[in-house]
């Protein structure tokens, strides 16, 4: 597998839709063909005081980088469903 997939809305659009803010000064566009190691917009939610919780567009890149790389600050690649695990 590839690991390519697709980003068909603007900045704005995931703004609205997911209620965020903008989190990065970094601009993306739409593409159809976004790879491992390219910047692209996330959404992320962090719970505040009182029981609100904050949605944030931020810019990151993402894909994984191998054990042996002298790439090592790429190294922070996760998957969402391994966030609430421990090992």
């Amino acid at each position: 597998m590839c690991g390519r997939y697709v980003n068909a809305k603007a900045r704005g659009d995931l703004l609205s839709y997911y209620d965020a803010v903008e989190g990065s000064d970094q601009q993306t566009a739409p593409s159809w063909n976004i790879a491992p190691t390219q910047a692209e917009p996330i959404i992320t939610e962090r719970l505040e005081e009182g029981g609100v919780v904050e949605g944030r567009l931020l810019t990151t890149r993402w894909g994984m980088v191998p054990s042996f790389s002298a790439l090592l600050i790429l190294r922070n690649y996760c998957r969402a469903f391994q966030l609430g695990q421990s090992s």
